[in-house]
């Protein structure tokens, strides 16, 4: 059996099969995740391409790489454990299996992270990993582009947004903030002006994003694009200012386009409901994400140590959906511990990433700060794309270790000489 094993490590040929087969089961899952999940038997697709990916990744780490266990990854770990004690201590609440079912979900989630996380080890390289990333979300933006080609053509998004024919319209449109993000990213951050080139599928993510009629996907891709641009531009303040001026111009002429009045009159409702300035009608969607946050802040404090568990916020509160912010619901549902736990793993990487060694360590400022704001408009700790992030963000830190904050104190002259001291 030795032998055996040991001729299969010896195989160069069969490495390569298994290299290119994650690669390749990369590029498929991360394409299903927005095309087959959220669509009634189209998922099973979705769940034979992740064990394919588990598959190959697995047999690769076992043959041809020495396995390391990120300490970090202890945090979504215990995560999923506080989810497991707030569903259990409450299950009797839930109706029918809904709690069991959403916590079993959550932990295939977690499983997803970790087999992102190790096939991201397995690659290694990080420009192969985000070219194949990038390649999944623009075959899905053709794929989204031949549903509603009517509309994207005839530019129809006048009157009412797309219907929901993959997933809910804000969490597609954050699919394309996403990959709009690792485009733009990789379009200014890489050397060779050959990636210039990546500049045109975020342009596409972020035409196609309009159609989702998605606040929240305007709102990530703003603030992507302007954190990337400080990093990029921050020795050139002037230039920095024009061309963010130039951002803010190209949106007001955008959403003043007739065609695409549906995007004007949401942001017009908006902020004629929380400022009461205009002659616009208030939009229920903005109540809610003001009511249903603090309700669930509510709830969670009176359940402050494990939550409600899954779903809680949900059935709990009687509104029999979830509270439109990831902070406000997390909190609800799994305590002040599972909050704490969650949004660690965001800003452990962030923190990580401080005195940056490589160009890769701006992309986890990048993805940190749109996910940051994406928090305060939906919920993210059961959507697919957040554990690719989250497992993109321990991969491209893990090399990394936490910045020591030293200062530097002079102590007291003694014989006319200063000694200094460092703590």
């Amino acid at each position: 059996m030795k032998n055996f094993i040991s001729k299969l490590k010896n195989n160069l040929v069969l490495k390569k099969i298994f290299y290119w087969g994650i690669v390749s089961f990369l590029f498929l899952y991360t394409f299903s995740i927005p095309a087959f999940s959220g669509r009634t038997g189209w998922y099973i697709i979705s769940y034979f391409l992740m064990a394919a990916f588990a598959g190959c990744t697995f047999v690769y780490t076992f043959l041809y790489t020495h396995f390391k266990i990120n300490r970090w990854l202890i945090l979504p770990a215990s995560f999923m454990l506080f989810a497991f004690l707030g569903t259990a201590f409450y299950s009797h609440a839930f109706v029918g299996t809904s709690g069991k079912i959403g916590w079993t979900t959550l932990l295939l989630m977690f499983l997803t992270l970790i087999i992102f996380y190790y096939a991201f080890v397995a690659i290694e390289n990080k420009k192969i990993i985000l070219i194949a990333i990038i390649a999944a979300f623009l075959v899905f933006a053709f794929y989204f582009a031949y549903v509603y080609r009517d509309k994207i053509i005839h530019l129809q998004l006048s009157s009412e947004r797309i219907d929901i024919y993959f997933d809910n319209q804000n969490t597609i449109g954050f699919y394309f903030a996403i990959a709009y993000a690792l485009s733009l990213y990789i379009g200014l951050f890489y050397d060779k002006k050959i990636e210039l080139l990546f500049l045109i599928p975020a342009f596409i993510f972020f035409f196609l994003g309009f159609f989702t009629g998605s606040r929240a996907f305007l709102i990530s891709v703003v603030v992507g694009s302007v954190v990337i641009l400080f990093f990029k531009l921050r020795k050139h303040k002037i230039i920095f200012l024009v061309v963010f001026g130039c951002m803010i111009a190209s949106f007001f002429i955008l959403i003043n386009i007739p065609q695409l009045a549906f995007l004007k009159d949401q942001f017009d409702r908006t902020i004629y409901t929380i400022f009461g300035i205009g002659n616009s009608k208030v939009d229920t969607s903005t109540v809610q994400r003001a009511v249903w946050p603090g309700y669930a802040f509510y709830l969670g404090g009176r359940n402050l140590i494990f939550g409600y568990g899954v779903n809680g916020f949900s059935i709990y509160s009687g509104v029999g959906t979830y509270a439109h912010n990831n902070f406000a619901e997390v909190l609800c549902d799994f305590g002040l511990i599972g909050l704490v736990l969650f949004n660690a793993c965001l800003l452990i990487p962030f923190i990580l990433s401080f005195k940056p060694k490589d160009k890769y360590l701006y992309l986890v400022s990048i993805l940190f700060f749109v996910y940051f704001i994406r928090s305060f408009f939906g919920v993210v700790y059961y959507s697919k794309e957040t554990y690719l992030v989250l497992a993109l963000l321990f991969f491209l830190t893990k090399d990394c270790k936490l910045p020591e904050f030293k200062r530097a104190i002079k102590s007291e002259p003694t014989n006319n000489s200063y000694d200094e001291v460092s703590i």
